[in-house]
């Protein structure tokens, strides 16, 4: 099964987690999928970082004094998973419960 770069990954099987996804050439399994868009995502986010910590060292005229953002870079993006992790929990409320 074959997909353009507009359509997202549809399975090509069963809703079993052993389901393979295709995406242009390539095939996937779930958690193939998931671990390479963690992969990207984890080296699109040390690149955006770098960017942060050179911008804040450039407003702050090349002073170690930008490097007490850190936090704020970590509660910025700890908060966002937060929110996520909260829509999780609602979502997995709304499951019917099993005996």
């Amino acid at each position: 099964m074959s997909h353009s770069a507009n359509q997202s990954p549809q399975p090509s099987g069963s809703s079993d987690p052993s389901a393979r996804y295709t995406v242009g050439t390539l095939t996937y399994t779930k958690m193939g999928l998931v671990f390479l868009v963690r992969s990207v995502a984890t080296i699109a986010g040390g690149f955006v970082g770098g960017l942060f910590m050179d911008l804040m060292k450039h407003l702050y005229n090349g002073s170690d004094y930008a490097y007490r953002f850190i936090p704020l870079w970590s509660i910025f993006w700890s908060a966002i998973a937060l929110f996520f992790l909260w829509r999780l929990y609602q979502d997995w409320k709304k499951l019917p419960v099993h005996d």
